[in-house]
């Protein structure tokens, strides 16, 4: 029986290349294997649409037609599109960097879907069904591509070389701080081999390495080291062999003057209008926002739309939020609600902050009847990582809970939010969000202590009065949680005995605001219970504020987030 390698071969040799490459290195180097497929899927609506295709033209527009022409079916499109957005998204994981991606299940999904399109393909040129078998994954697939580096000096492989390293050096999901000091060891040798490969192709003017090596040298230095002003020269090389992403980073440039590039808002209009005829999303994007507001030329509507529309349909989230709005606000486009709020979810699936939170407002306002409070209070939770969203997030997600609380801990989850929204305000509101914040402290903060003090409520919990410790007799949130844990944390006598648990129970139920002898009983806590609520988090651990970070990057940090 044929392998699923062989029918790729026997289909077309490109395609076979591309299939091939892309399964060899699925395990090693998947977000290098992303790419190859990617490449697998233009080859296939080449081949299904020869009298149609274009080399030059966008993998989105090419699906696209396929579609407008009846050449493929729903379930051909959906396979095409997995390819198209994985692999848009392993070529850019920096446009993508608001959320995290498990290379290695995107490269089985897209693999998947590239053997339904072989078995499509197979059906259209027999009209009739293969049976094949599943080739286990050769490992010799990275030897061949170093050695072709190394022996032959042949810059596409060390490229390719430099690439497969630099993936490694970045373990995906993983932050620096989560490496085990191996680990750490092992991240440095594969990045300096990534920088040795990727600058020697780049010499050889390797146009792909030279945007590479050029991008890292710029990320990772500041406008006045000499590395960011060499790094933007190997990008300028890029640019002016007209490379999509080099064009879009001098676009991005001269819109905003940056290190060897001036301001200049009409060439970056221009920039990224070059990008746009090799289909690149974001510079459609920008194109379209360049021209909605008459930046650096006069202003299109009409063009404006259909840079954007494109850029969306291509799957770029900034666009499809830019859409959305065009959309709601009839802005270049006749006014759709419909189509606004589908093309807002849209990016919010993709995790763009932007849609993220006018998401969660929008279902608040009741503007999508389907999606109910639950939902935007979900949505208002996503938002809490992104600092531009947190304070109005924590805030609007309290209003929320304290609509639907029915139990102690709906008002203590409600009251944490607010005390997360008030640290961020505290010096800076540019929201104007203080008044609304501290009425809904009085609110909630006194109906959870009501509530913890009544018969009832039966047995404390430190969390519990952890929480009320962060407000004062009045209802106002402490600014700095971290130091108020310590303060309570230096209150605790470090002892087992009955009487340390007791006072210190007492001192946590003082702190909170809150008169033990109002209750029945005198509240039953072990003392390695209140240790453990009082002291802060582990480093590594969920902070507890609800935003989602490790405690050492949020309110652990030396530096807090803040509101923008």
């Amino acid at each position: 029986m044929i392998d699923d390698i062989e029918l790729a071969m026997a289909l077309d040799p490109e395609l076979g290349r591309l299939y091939e490459s892309g399964k060899n290195l699925s395990g090693e180097a998947p977000a290098l294997s992303l790419s190859h497929l990617r490449g697998f899927a233009h080859r296939f609506c080449t081949l299904v649409d020869e009298h149609n295709a274009r080399s030059k033209e966008p993998l989105a527009e090419k699906i696209r037609n396929l579609g407008n022409r009846g050449i493929a079916n729903r379930p051909v499109l959906s396979a095409l599109g997995v390819l198209h957005s994985n692999g848009n998204i392993a070529a850019h994981p920096e446009h993508y960097d608001y959320a995290s991606h498990d290379f290695g299940g995107m490269s089985k999904l897209s693999l998947d879907a590239a053997l339904r399109l072989l078995k499509e393909l197979y059906w259209r040129t027999h009209k009739v069904d293969v049976d094949c078998i599943v080739a286990p994954v050769k490992s010799n697939a990275l030897w061949q591509m170093c050695g072709k580096a190394m022996l032959d000096g042949d810059p596409e492989a060390m490229f390719q070389a430099g690439s497969y390293f630099m993936e490694c050096s970045s373990p995906a999901g993983r932050q620096p701080y989560e490496l085990s000091a191996r680990e750490c060891v092992a991240a440095e040798e594969n990045l300096e081999q990534a920088l040795f490969w990727l600058r020697r192709a780049a010499v050889k003017e390797h146009v792909g390495a030279s945007y590479s090596f050029g991008h890292h040298l710029v990320r990772e230095s500041t406008p006045t080291d000499p590395q960011y002003t060499l790094g933007q020269n190997y990008i300028a090389h890029a640019a002016r062999a007209e490379l999509p992403d080099a064009l879009v980073y001098l676009g991005n440039a001269h819109l905003y003057g940056n290190g060897i590039f001036q301001k200049d808002p009409a060439l970056a209009r221009g920039m990224y209008e070059k990008a746009v005829r090799s289909g690149h999303p974001e510079a459609r994007a920008q194109l379209g926002a360049m021209l909605s507001l008459g930046i650096g030329g006069i202003a299109d509507k009409a063009a404006a739309a259909r840079y954007t529309t494109e850029a969306a349909n291509a799957g770029d989230p900034q666009a499809q939020y830019n859409l959305s709005v065009m959309y709601l606000h009839g802005d270049g486009v006749q006014k759709d609600m419909a189509t606004g709020l589908a093309y807002l979810q849209e990016a919010a699936s993709q995790g763009y902050p932007d849609a993220i939170y006018n998401l969660a407002a929008s279902i608040e306002g009741g503007l999508i009847p389907e999606q109910s409070a639950l939902d935007a209070e979900e949505q208002y939770i996503r938002a809490l990582q992104f600092p531009v969203y947190r304070a109005r997030s924590a805030l609007y997600a309290a209003g929320l809970i304290e609509r639907r609380a029915t139990n102690l801990e709906d008002w203590l989850k409600a009251a944490e939010y607010l005390q997360v929204c008030f640290e961020l305000i505290a010096t800076k509101d540019p929201h104007q969000l203080r008044e609304e914040c501290l009425k809904a402290c009085k609110r909630i903060v006194r109906r959870a202590r009501d509530l913890i003090t009544q018969p009832r409520a039966g047995k404390v919990e430190m969390v519990h009065l952890h929480t009320l410790c962060l407000f004062d007799r009045h209802c106002v949130p402490v600014k700095d949680r971290s130091a108020r844990s310590d303060q309570i944390q230096s209150q605790i006598l470090r002892s087992t005995e009955r009487s340390a648990v007791i006072t210190n129970t007492l001192m946590m139920c003082r702190e909170a605001c809150i008169d033990p002898p109002a209750r029945t009983a005198a509240p039953q806590v072990e003392v390695t219970r209140t240790l453990r609520a009082v002291e802060a988090p582990g480093r590594n651990d969920a902070c507890g504020c609800g935003s989602g970070k490790k405690y050492k990057k949020c309110h652990g940090a030396a530096n807090p987030p803040s509101a923008q």
